[in-house]
């Protein structure tokens, strides 16, 4: 390995001890032929473990841990929230999607409405626009296509 490769191991695992023994005797073994990186693990443990060693753990005063217990006892629940839910947020778009096309449907589809009953509907229609506009529905010509075409 190169030596780069094998100082970010040392730093990490290999301080730790968290590596297994096969790579464990592959880095001693490196350690043992390169003096850089030997000299690179020596002032790791005197600049970083040895002065951690004599280390004894302070008391921490009683007032301390009640501040922590006070805050944990005062967690509130977590509020649920759709997006904790998502397959039930879409699965409620998608009904109320498929609710709302079929108010759509039935509200503007007339499946009684033939190509003959086309031409009274929109007689119909131009009866009341005409009645709305105080005009005569015989006199009524918008001269639209659609009305070419029915009329």
């Amino acid at each position: 390995m190169k030596c780069d490769k094998i100082r970010n191991i040392i730093k990490t695992d290999y301080i730790d001890n968290e590596l297994d023994d096969l790579s464990k005797a592959e880095i001693e073994r490196h350690i043992d032929s390169c003096n850089e990186c030997r000299r690179f693990l020596q002032e790791l443990k005197n600049t970083s473990i040895n002065p951690l060693r004599n280390l004894q753990p302070s008391e921490k005063p009683d007032y301390i841990w009640n501040l922590v217990r006070d805050r944990v006892e005062r967690r509130e629940a977590p509020r649920i929230s759709l997006l904790i839910f998502p397959r039930l947020a879409y699965a409620v778009a998608i009904i109320f999607l498929f609710f709302t096309m079929g108010l759509f449907y039935h509200r503007f589809y007339k499946p009684d409405m033939t190509y003959e009953s086309a031409g009274g509907y929109i007689e119909e229609h131009a009866r009341l626009l005409a009645d709305l506009s105080g005009s005569d529905s015989d006199s009524v010509n918008f001269d639209t296509r659609i009305e070419r075409f029915f009329l």
